[in-house]
Formats: C-alpha cells, sequence, structure tokens
C-alpha cells in the first residue's frame, strides 16, 4: 500500500542533531506544490533550533491570493479564478491569458460558432469532485470527435 501524501504547505516530523562543529540542525521536510523540500535551521542550542525552524515554516506556507477552492468549486469558477491569478501575475504574458479564456469561454463574437465547445458551456458546471477521470476523458473524446 502506498503512502497518503501530504497536503500542500505541511511540514513532516522535525528532527534535531548536534553537528560535529557543537552546534545544532533542526530539520524536516515541507510540501510545496512543486514537491517536498528539506528545510533546516542551526542555532547554538537545540531548542533554539528548533525555534529557528518553526520560524522558516511560518513564513513558507502559501499565501492565497485569490478565493478559497474547494472540492465544491465549479470547473467554471476554477477557470475563472486561474485567469485571475494569471492577471495579477506580472510574467504572465497577454498572449498566454487570451490563450487560456478562449478555452474557459465560449465567444460571444456573432461570427463565432456557438457549437463549439468550450468549459463554459460543457464541463464548466461540474464540481470539482464530479471531475473524475471519466468525465474527463468523455469530454476529451467529444471534442476530438466534433473537430474542436
Amino acid at each position: 500500500m502506498s503512502r497518503l501524501q501530504h497536503p500542500v504547505g505541511t511540514y513532516g516530523e522535525i528532527s534535531v542533531k548536534r553537528q560535529s562543529t557543537g552546534s545544532y540542525r533542526a530539520a524536516t521536510r515541507f510540501y510545496f506544490p512543486s514537491g517536498p523540500e528539506l528545510v533546516q535551521a542551526y542555532a547554538k542550542t537545540a531548542e533554539q533550533a528548533k525555534s529557528r525552524l518553526l520560524e522558516k515554516l511560518r513564513d513558507l506556507k502559501p499565501q492565497h491570493r485569490g478565493a478559497s477552492i474547494t472540492v465544491n468549486t465549479t470547473l467554471l469558477e476554477l477557470g475563472t479564478t486561474l485567469l485571475s491569478e494569471m492577471e495579477a501575475d506580472p510574467d504572465e504574458t497577454e498572449g498566454n491569458i487570451e490563450d487560456y479564456r478562449r478555452e474557459i469561454f465560449v465567444s460571444r463574437d456573432k461570427r463565432a460558432n456557438p457549437e463549439t465547445i468550450k468549459i463554459e458551456n460543457s464541463i464548466g458546471w461540474m464540481a470539482i469532485w464530479q471531475a473524475d477521470s471519466g468525465q474527463l476523458d468523455a469530454h476529451s473524446r467529444k471534442i476530438i470527435a466534433r473537430g474542436n
């Protein structure tokens, strides 16, 4: 049986060890969205090292920029939140944001094909917990069959 994944923004057990130099090292794994990373702090005493590590961990907590996303968030709300965060990111290009917008929302242009499949007019109503691999696979097959 595989081990359960740790939620993003949490950390594992803290270990404190005396170093050959006489100082102490406190260490743990912090679970970032990109995966776990070792976080360490050093001090003259074990308690100070642990305290410094806990301060580092507090500062590493992910900062939520926008709306809270839950399992009941719809895929359309998720897409809208993504666009909002992309627009707030100075490293994102306008072209990239527009590409995502075109895949999420149906075009309001009168020349656009109203039958084109987008998240808004197909699976946007689904909550995250409903969007299992079967639903997403069926959606992908529908898009491929229509040639969109």
